[in-house]
């Protein structure tokens, strides 16, 4: 009876819990067709009909995390999921979510493979590169280390730290602004890579953003560790191609109309989804078995 009243208890405070969204600005979230973004162009009208026209479908590429995950019967879910189908309806093109490994993702873009991506974060270096749009969310930063490993603070006070980074990310420069011991940086190509670093000692710990919680949530030998000043990272949508780049001025345009509120919205539905979803594939086939003879019965929990 205690293990039942315990996991009812957490299924009320999963379904009950609070998602935290900053808001950039307000508008009027009215807008039903691009045709109807305050300030389009005729120019950026055309760019989209002659995109229409095609028939193409744009790859919107994501590394897998909390933001971009499969499902238990393979379809993607997620909060940039939900983005690209926002985009889809809005300019009537479809927007394809697809995932790829950190390096690949950046080759892809660069190639013109991949048509967009939501994950990176605009800085002046990046936008001579990328044509960016103004933030659509934030991430934290986190550190995932050894569950056995010794404080952080204690292994910076005899040498500096080792720390795994995303190659080509700009967390290095975010970090050394707000972090108060020295450290030293390896690149990797991805959570893979990094793991096997943590594992064999080779670093301390592995930085990035807090989408990766998806690997390492259940991990039995690594945990992640929020750090002791709060770094948060805008992220935008991105393309290097340049004939898309009137799409991003649309999407621009769409934000700060009142588009930024509808994402607002999504994001906290997309956390609660992956809370919930997340939270039931942890259950025992009993716990399952409880939880849906309650509801053939709609028994309320």
């Amino acid at each position: 009876m205690k293990k039942i009243f315990v996991f009812v208890f957490a299924v009320i405070l999963l379904l009950t819990q609070n998602v935290y969204a900053f808001k950039l600005q307000t508008g009027d979230n009215s807008i039903k067709t691009y045709k109807n973004i305050p300030g389009i162009t005729q120019e950026e009208i055309e760019a989209i009909e002659s995109l229409q026209a095609t028939g193409k479908a744009l790859k919107f590429g994501s590394t897998t995390g909390t933001g971009l995950y499969p499902s238990e019967d393979g379809t993607l879910n997620g909060f940039f999921k939900e983005i690209s189908i926002m985009l889809s309806e809005q300019l009537q093109i479809q927007f394809e979510p697809q995932v790829y490994i950190w390096s690949d993702l950046i080759a892809g873009l660069e190639s013109n493979e991949i048509d967009f991506t939501p994950i990176l974060t605009a800085t002046p270096e990046r936008r001579k590169i990328y044509h960016m749009t103004e933030p659509i969310t934030q991430r934290s930063i986190k550190m995932y280390t050894l569950k056995s490993t010794k404080p952080l603070e204690e292994i910076a006070s005899t040498r500096p730290l080792i720390f795994a980074v995303l190659e080509g990310a700009v967390t290095t420069d975010q970090l050394a602004m707000v972090y108060p011991h020295k450290f030293t940086t390896v690149p990797v190509e991805g959570y893979l890579a990094a793991t096997e670093l943590i594992l064999n000692g080779t670093v301390d710990a592995y930085l990035d953003e807090d989408d990766v919680d998806y690997f390492f949530a259940d991990h039995n030998l690594i945990r992640s560790h929020d750090l002791s000043v709060p770094l948060l990272v805008p992220i935008s949508i991105s393309t290097q191609n340049d004939s898309l780049a009137p799409i991003i001025s649309v999407i621009g345009k769409f934000l700060k109309s009142g588009g930024i509120n509808e994402i607002l919205t999504i994001s906290a539905s997309s956390k609660r989804e992956y809370a919930s979803e997340n939270f039931l594939n942890k259950l025992t086939d009993e716990e399952k078995a409880y939880l849906n003879e309650r509801q053939k019965r709609n028994e309320v929990i």
